[in-house]
Order: structure tokens, then C-alpha cells, then sequence
């Protein structure tokens, strides 16, 4: 994971980004993440929205080294396979606990989190990859604060 060092913590944001799987196998993820925040113990919590070469999709929360699936699935939007470009598009409210994710111009899914759960709901954001060997392309990152309320 790599977050973007010039930025501060935001609690309400877009990020885009285009990924190409240049390298993997199914199951291998890449995407972005957000709302990333140092815990006390030396960890971060955040959430990641990935992809992978098979198409699917997932937003998945890491609070403390321990990950939980928020949403997952398959998404025609999302394309198919190693070598092709998918620009990723995440719209995050932290305060209301709502995140709307997009592929490729494409609404995939939206979240209300439990307002009652401890969560992330501010940070910094970056890239992510998951699993050994997978290799992934980005390009034409972009974050843009959204407005609050």
C-alpha cells in the first residue's frame, strides 16, 4: 500500500484512478484506499475498494490488521482479465458512512455503514495491491475533496 503523502485527512472525498492487472492470478487483487488512519498500537484502519482479473469487486474494512468484507460481488462494469484498464471511482462520505463505488463510468454498488459500528471516518487515501506476485499499473490518480453535508 501506498498512500499519497501530500494529502491531509479528509472525511468526505472522490478518488479515480485507473489500474491495469498487468501480472496475477484470479483472486489477486488492486485498487485504492481510504480513510486511512494510524491506530494507537502502530496499525492502520481503513477501506479498500479492489478488483480482479475475473471481474469481481469488493470493499473490505482493515482495522487493526484484521479484515472484514463489506461487499463483494461481480460487476459487468468491471472488465475482464489481465492487460485491461479499469478506472476506478470511489465517492466517500465518512460522516453519513456512505461510499459508492464505479468502474469504467459505471455505478457497482453503495454502502450505508452502521453508524453504531467503529470505523474509519476521516483520512488519508492511496493504492493498494494484495497477494504475492500480482502487479498492477496505475495512472491518472485524482482526489477531490467533496463538499460536506
Amino acid at each position: 500500500a501506498v498512500d499519497d503523502p501530500n494529502q491531509t485527512s479528509q472525511s468526505a472525498m472522490a478518488l479515480r484512478v485507473d489500474i491495469t492487472l498487468a501480472r496475477g492470478h484470479p483472486g489477486d487483487l488492486a485498487g485504492l484506499r481510504f480513510f486511512v488512519t494510524a491506530n494507537g498500537d502502530g496499525t492502520q484502519s481503513y477501506f479498500a475498494y479492489f478488483i480482479s482479473p475475473e471481474g469481481a469487486y469488493a470493499l473490505w474494512l482493515n482495522q487493526h490488521g484484521q479484515w472484514e468484507t463489506i461487499i463483494s460481488g461481480y460487476s459487468s462494469a468491471v472488465k475482464v482479465g489481465l492487460g485491461q484498464t479499469n478506472t476506478l471511482a470511489v465517492l466517500a462520505n465518512g460522516a453519513q458512512g456512505v461510499i459508492t463505488l464505479f468502474a469504467n463510468g459505471q455505478y457497482v454498488a453503495q454502502v450505508t455503514l452502521d453508524p453504531h459500528l467503529t470505523r474509519p471516518t476521516d483520512g488519508t487515501m492511496g493504492l493498494i495491491v494484495l497477494n504475492a506476485g500480482v502487479e498492477a499499473v496505475y495512472g491518472h490518480y485524482a482526489i477531490y475533496p467533496a463538499p460536506q453535508g
